[in-house]
């Protein structure tokens, strides 16, 4: 436990000679009356006080006067020093006295530790602590309603029922919630995983249980868990957790992945002559396995044990892998795992289908590139291209189909990212998950399980969420990013409809990032989404008009449909 005085911010702090007083008698008398307490960590004056404040250095003072014993800081949470030239705040300009160590505020806005370097930072004359690590929301649980029966009304709840009934996705919602969920706990566990990889000696998990409209808890309002139950979480947050030493989840059939497998110890004593065994498995298949004994545990600091390596195999189609690592020594038996995905090397054979737009997109399928002629006169089967062309809608009207891989501008979208975020209604890139139609056949080459979990990361980071709600277009998306409960508008990834006699298929996905980047996953779904699009499956129940495309903004505003 860390006690926090009730200074929340620099509104709250004394101003007049009695509220002085009254603050440092209410100080004293805290850390007296519970300095024995054995679950006491630390002192904390008050909360994102950012650049301190004048009775600090006497309340520093008398907390070590009363308790020698543990840490004392002026305030937890502070803006996270910048060495990088493009910062404008130095470690020097932040030390005080006042602190016996660093309670670092990280980038939580488009961050969870994957893929980035969130948690590394320079040497520094004192541990560094991260201070509210995470804000992952969910889509809060309407079953929770005929819980609340005293106290506090579930005003959120019952405004997300309404919001929900309104939008005729009523009896979808809890699959949303599930779904929401999981993609939370991947958050959680890389996220927690990425701070333990690193030099930091402590950090603050926001949050431990759900509020009103901020369904950000590990558990929800009535301390139950929600995707992560309690040993899930212990595997990543215990005292002992293993760790990879890199992020890359998606492989192609043959390539050989290498991981390396640290150690964090804290709490616990240091060991040696540990076993690391570790297993890679697909459903029930045992595909490679290794184990390696007399390895020390220190204590206190992330570890390199081993680093591993297998070949990823030919498989029957793509699927999703699992690599289990367990620890065995003095102080006990440690396990974690972390899913991976295989996908198969392969491209849609040129002849049916052409190709028109960006460099990266020629690039993939060089045979297939279409370079002068008017949209209207194609004599192919399908046109993919990420570029919009305002011959596009007669060639769809003629019974063309097509594959736009960007919305714009013909669909307005907003730019997202993987991570969920959904405490704040003004921003229109929040969503709290991913949603799949898992029976669609565009998806049954696509190892999904119905939502996005890491293998999709580079696809749905960066990219651009359809906002259908804002157009004419009739029909539910294929893929569907989530929206928050305050809003629950459609928005979309990937949606497909009818145009005339034509089949559209809109894809907001950042493949433009994802396939010249090489990631199997991006480059596997494309190809499905082509032969899907080339198809007798492509049958789109939706509808947008002819006239809308020919002119989308003027056609969006006549219709009304633009808030």
């Amino acid at each position: 436990m860390q006690p926090e005085f009730p200074i929340d911010g620099p509104a709250d702090l004394a101003k007049t000679a009695e509220t002085k007083a009254l603050y440092l008698k209410l100080w004293q008398e805290v850390i007296r009356r519970n300095r024995n307490h054995p679950s006491i960590a630390v002192w904390s004056m008050g909360n994102e006080i950012w650049n301190g404040f004048e009775q600090a250095p006497e309340m520093y003072r008398l907390a070590k006067l009363l308790d020698p014993t543990r840490p004392v800081i002026d305030s937890d949470g502070l803006h996270r020093p910048r060495t990088d030239p493009g910062g404008t705040v130095s470690i020097s300009s932040q030390h005080r006295g006042t602190l016996d160590f660093w309670p670092w505020q990280f980038s939580e806005s488009g961050s969870f530790g994957y893929k980035d370097s969130k948690y590394r930072f320079d040497p520094t004359d004192r541990p560094v602590v991260a201070h509210e690590m995470g804000y992952f929301a969910t889509l809060p649980d309407l079953r929770q309603l005929s819980l609340f029966r005293n106290g506090l009304k579930p005003y959120w709840l019952t405004e997300a029922l309404g919001n929900a009934k309104l939008k005729g996705v009523e009896h979808l919602y809890p699959d949303w919630v599930e779904k929401s969920n999981r993609l939370q706990g991947v958050c959680l566990k890389t996220n927690i995983e990425a701070a333990r990889r690193s030099n930091l000696q402590g950090y603050h998990v926001w949050l431990f249980q759900d509020y009103p409209w901020c369904a950000e808890g590990v558990v929800d309002m009535f301390f139950r868990p929600k995707a992560v139950s309690a040993a899930e979480f212990r595997k990543f947050n215990g005292p002992t957790a293993l760790l990879i030493g890199q992020d890359q989840r998606n492989y192609r059939f043959g390539a050989t992945a290498v991981f390396p497998i640290l150690v964090s110890r804290y709490e616990q004593e240091p060991a040696q002559d540990a076993i690391l065994r570790w297993e890679v498995w697909a459903g029930d298949k045992r595909l490679a396995s290794g184990s390696h004994k007399g390895l020390a545990i220190p204590c206190g600091e992330p570890r390199l044990l081993k680093t591993i390596s297998f070949q990823v195999p030919k498989l029957s189609r793509a699927k999703r892998l699992r690599l289990v690592a367990q620890l065995v020594d003095s102080q006990g038996t440690t396990t974690n795992n972390w899913d991976l995905w295989a996908f198969p090397y392969g491209r849609v054979r040129p002849g049916k289908f052409l190709v028109r737009g960006s460099e990266w997109l020629e690039r993939r399928y060089p045979a297939s590139v279409l370079k002068a002629a008017p949209a209207e006169s194609l004599q192919t089967e399908l046109l993919v291209t990420d570029h919009w062309e305002t011959q596009l809608p007669d060639y769809l009207a003629a019974g063309g189909r097509v594959l736009l891989l960007d919305p714009e501008p013909a669909f307005p979208s907003v730019a997202t990212r993987y991570r969920p975020s959904g405490w704040d209604p003004s921003d229109r890139s929040s969503h709290v998950g991913t949603i799949f139609d898992a029976r669609h056949p565009a998806m049954e080459s696509v190892p999904s399980e119905g939502w996005c979990d890491l293998q999709f990361h580079d696809l749905v980071q960066g990219a651009k969420m359809i906002r259908m709600d804002e157009t004419p277009v009739v029909g539910e998306p294929i893929v569907r990013g989530i929206d928050i409960p305050q809003r629950l508008v459609r928005n979309a990834y990937l949606f497909e409809a009818r145009v005339g006699n034509g089949r559209l298929l809109v894809s907001g996905f950042n493949f433009a990032k994802a396939v010249p980047a090489g990631d199997p996953a991006a480059a596997c779904f494309l190809d499905a989404l082509i032969g899907y699009a080339l198809g007798e499956k492509f049958q789109p129940r939706g509808r947008v008009p002819l006239e809308y495309l020919r002119n989308p903004g003027a056609a969006a505003r006549n219709a009304g449909v633009v808030p």
